[in-house]
């Protein structure tokens, strides 16, 4: 008889933003005077239409399926070379090197959430900042890690530092943060990667709403510290990295095997 996970049991029973949008739908029926009014703190959508560069860009894509000269079938399990160089620009352009060969491009930043944390052992102390993304949250108490709570409150304007008498082994920041979009500065970030390399932890940086950050001054990327290469970093864009080269390169491989087996199962 397969025995269940338990550890989803301590799972809340309803996702965070499926709640959010059930009690906003609640009060409008309730309030229907007041259901304009209402300022939606819940799960990110889109607003405004995609842009025509995008919607050109998807077209000439689709085009390209509908004619043998050009059509292609299952992509490279890593991501198309176009787009690794295309992102390692990007990130050139504000200041950051990162090697294209070292991008995998996924199906998103949240399914990678899920799948890094396969890759580390379930006796890790998980550091989480409060408030930020739930799925930080939830993927870990499925696998069964302890997560342990930084408080992000006005005090501190919503940046928690690091604590000297904690011990983590696995830190989550994000930075503009959400939901609060406050963001660390380059002082903030280096107090966090020489805690981690004193505390031989690891960084999952979540940098989903860098595209936001309008003044100069404030890191796109922890790759932007000095010393922040040589922790881990999951982003929209996840690039691996360790603290030297032979656990980053085995770290890499063991999150692309991962992510490769559960594309060559969906392919089947």
């Amino acid at each position: 008889m397969p025995k269940l996970n338990e550890n989803y049991q301590n799972v809340k029973d309803s996702y965070l933003f499926a709640e959010i949008a059930r009690r906003v739908k609640v009060y409008e029926e309730t309030h229907p005077e007041k259901a304009a009014d209402i300022i939606r703190l819940g799960i990110g959508d889109v607003t405004l239409p995609l842009t025509k560069s995008v919607i050109e860009a998807l077209h000439e894509a689709v085009d390209s399926q509908a004619v043998s000269e050009t059509f292609k079938g299952y992509g490279p399990e890593q991501g198309y070379a176009f787009a690794q160089e295309a992102i390692a620009d990007y990130y050139a352009r504000n200041g950051v090197e990162v090697k294209a060969t070292d991008i995998f491009i996924s199906d998103g930043a949240k399914s990678d959430t899920g799948n890094i944390t396969e890759l580390f052992a379930k006796d890790n102390v998980v550091l989480v900042p409060d408030p930020v993304y739930p799925v930080y949250v939830d993927t870990n108490t499925m696998d069964g890690k302890n997560i342990i709570y930084m408080n992000g409150t006005k005090e501190n304007d919503f940046l928690p530092m690091p604590d000297e008498n904690v011990k983590a082994d696995i830190i989550y920041l994000c930075s503009p943060n959400n939901p609060t979009g406050a963001c660390y500065n380059k002082e903030q970030l280096e107090a966090w990667v020489a805690y981690a390399l004193k505390n031989d932890a690891v960084i999952l940086y979540d940098s989903a709403y860098e595209a936001f950050i309008t003044d100069p001054t404030l890191p796109r990327s922890i790759y932007a510290i000095e010393g922040g290469q040589r922790n881990v970093r999951s982003s929209s864009v996840p690039f691996l990295r360790q603290q030297d080269s032979q656990v980053h390169v085995s770290l890499t491989q063991l999150f692309r095997k991962s992510l490769c087996s559960r594309h060559q199962m969906a392919e089947h």
